[in-house]
């Protein structure tokens, strides 16, 4: 993918060409089969709604993981599990464009959560789009074996100009972080179109393992 494409592609996700769009973004117990969310948020691009939960899982978390998300097992306990947001969750979710940082992981986090907790039939997408992969084609820094470099969240934010709302490693400010990094590369210009830049603000901004790669 050359930059120009991962800059249209990124006005394409974000001007609702292929549909309603939600970005999204998990924490988890881990990252084995095992493993099941503690948090999940979300960002309905076109109403500009949101939605974020913390849930009981059904086994401890990690210190390592508390660490990192500052989620720790004493909060859980005081929360519902996912089978009391089901319906939210499904209905947040369901049959949108999904849109997220590695955001095949966020995909296998909540079935496996769904399973886990022998909930059947999860949301399922109808396109993913992984703001990960735009950022790398965006980034376009080799990598030593002659691919593009990956980067954190963290990193893509700090190389855009994007300041976090929060902290990082936790469920919403990740999801609206993520947004942003994609509000960014569809804001560049490409050649010949110079007013694109001021049109993309007012659209992206009006309401406050299927990775798509191109």
């Amino acid at each position: 993918m050359t930059k120009e494409q991962a800059i249209q592609m990124a006005r394409d996700v974000l001007g609702g060409r292929y549909g309603d769009v939600v970005v999204l973004d998990t924490e988890t117990t881990g990252f084995d089969i095992g493993a099941e969310m503690i948090e999940i948020s979300a960002y309905h691009v076109q109403s500009g709604k949101t939605v974020s939960r913390l849930l009981r899982p059904a086994s401890f978390v990690p210190e390592s993981i508390e660490r990192l998300t500052g989620i720790t097992n004493k909060i859980l306990l005081a929360e519902n599990d996912v089978f009391h947001y089901e319906l939210e969750i499904k209905n947040f979710l369901n049959e949108k464009v999904w849109v997220g940082y590695n955001v095949s992981f966020d995909l296998r986090m909540i079935h496996q959560t769904f399973l886990i907790h022998s909930i059947k039939f999860p949301p399922v997408p109808v396109l993913m789009v992984d703001a990960m992969v735009l950022a790398s084609n965006y980034f376009q820094v080799f990598n030593s074996v002659g691919g593009y470099k990956w980067f954190k969240l963290a990193e893509a934010c700090e190389r855009l100009g994007v300041a976090p709302e929060g902290r990082y490693h936790r469920s919403m400010a990740d999801t609206m972080a993520t947004y942003r990094v994609l509000d960014r590369i569809a804001s560049a210009a490409l050649d010949g179109d110079e007013c694109h830049k001021k049109d993309m603000t007012n659209v992206t901004t009006q309401k406050s393992e299927d990775t798509l790669y191109l």
